[in-house]
């Protein structure tokens, strides 16, 4: 038989066990990225640290890892542009867009998931505070 402390303990574990789980799931679905290309302002694509948090897609320089803009998502539009370069574009509810361009097909599909994640679950914290 186990004592009071051990029982305890493997409660403990299992329960801290069970968190960490949660909180990785909770991360995957509002927290991604990696580094990807961006086409700038001039239509040069770009290395780019992209970051999807919070409701937000956000972008910094790989170099000093200065941001370089930032996208909300909430209403935001996403297309596929063109599947010889695994690119695609995220409109905001303004009309402003932002090109992406992933290295293959898998890693831009994964992204493409992770933002309409990210998008749904930020609608509908804000729709559930605004009804």
């Amino acid at each position: 038989p186990l004592s009071q402390a051990e029982l305890l303990s493997r409660k403990e574990g299992k329960v801290s066990q069970q968190h960490h789980f949660f909180d990785l799931i909770n991360k995957s679905i509002h927290h991604f990225e990696g580094v990807l290309y961006r086409c700038g302002k001039f239509g040069k694509w770009k290395h780019r640290v992209c970051l999807l948090q919070d409701g937000m897609l956000s972008w910094f320089s790989v170099e000093k890892g200065e941001r370089r803009g930032r996208m909300p998502l909430y209403g935001c539009k996403l297309r596929e542009l063109d599947p010889s370069n695994f690119s695609f574009e995220v409109e905001n509810s303004l009309g402003e867009k932002c090109s992406i361009a992933a290295s293959d097909e898998i890693e831009m599909h994964s992204w493409l998931n992770s933002i309409l994640k990210a998008k749904l679950f930020i609608e509908e914290q804000v729709d559930m505070i605004t009804f």
